[in-house]
């Protein structure tokens, strides 16, 4: 007899950074924490796709420009995985040429945000995206 294992459900308070900027990634942490959620942080895309399976974040904040693997692949991967097909993520981009923005959503974002963004607007995608903490 076959026992079909459950999905493991996303931890909903989790919010993965995939962000190779520390300055970055501190201010992310930052509006976060404030708005009652833990951070779980990844400094390239090899980094993001490990730490979405093993934490399953109920949100992931990936940025399209980083080393060992870009976001769009880290993308990629995520959106292929049974376990973290479902979990959103906003693409985070300082290139606002369309055809990035076209390729994110193309590749399974749910969202994406532009470089400079203000905190306001990362809260925004967090309360749309997440349940309350």
């Amino acid at each position: 007899m076959l026992i079909k294992r459950k999905k493991p459900k996303a931890e909903s308070h989790k919010v993965l950074i995939a962000e190779d900027s520390i300055a970055s990634r501190r201010a992310l942490i930052f509006v976060i924490k404030k708005l009652g959620y833990i951070p779980v942080e990844a400094t390239n895309g090899v980094e993001a796709v490990e730490m979405a399976k093993k934490n399953l974040p109920g949100m992931i904040l990936l940025d399209v420009m980083m080393p060992r693997m870009t976001g769009l692949e880290a993308l990629k991967q995520m959106r292929e995985d049974e376990e973290t097909a479902e979990i959103p993520i906003v693409m985070l981009t300082s290139m606002t040429e369309s055809e990035t923005v076209v390729k994110a959503v193309q590749g399974g974002a749910n969202d994406y945000v532009v470089k400079p963004y203000t905190a306001d607007l990362i809260a925004q995608r967090l309360k749309k995206y997440m349940p309350a903490p």
